[in-house]
């Protein structure tokens, strides 16, 4: 098999896990969904030999993982900073603003204390990223971001909306 196609079915694997992980109710199942989709996505980027984006995404299962436990501005600020240095130092115009956009959008959100505001910051996180996959041109990469997106769209309203109607 090679490395490519092994590499899409990791990244469909990741999908799946994004997918599903959204629609859970309890915060610490959707980061370890997220964690668990972000490991398989990074093995996918590896594989393609696209090392940044393969780091990057070890990175925030790291961060993820952090935030299951720790929740606080002390744990949060070294990960916005290491998001805004990084940037700085890779910066190749504005697509890596709306990279380091999309990075602390969702950095934030896995460090929020509600659900509420978990998947809000993750709405606008997903959102920017989606705009960067187009700028950027990555088909893939816009499929994973609008399942992402739509996804977390139908959790906030299966849990935010629908209910807050009596539905």
């Amino acid at each position: 098999m090679s490395p490519f196609l092994l590499s899409q079915i990791i990244v469909a694997i990741g999908l799946i896990f994004d997918l599903g992980s959204v629609q859970m109710r309890q915060r610490h199942h959707l980061i370890i969904g997220q964690a668990i989709a972000g490991a398989l996505i990074s093995a996918h980027f590896f594989l393609l030999e696209t090392y940044t984006a393969g780091w990057l995404f070890a990175i925030g299962v790291f961060r993820l993982m952090v935030s299951l436990k720790w929740r606080n501005r002390w744990t949060l600020a070294p990960f916005l900073l290491f998001i805004i240095g990084f940037s700085a130092y890779t910066y190749d115009g504005y697509l890596s603003i709306v990279a380091c956009t999309g990075g602390l959008l969702m950095t934030l959100g896995s460090f929020a204390n509600s659900m509420r505001s978990l998947r809000l910051f993750y709405i606008a996180g997903s959102s920017t990223w989606l705009i960067h996959n187009f700028l950027a041109w990555t088909p893939v990469g816009i499929l994973m971001e609008f399942v992402f997106l739509t996804s977390n769209l139908v959790g906030y309203y299966r849990f935010f909306i629908k209910n807050r109607h009596g539905r």
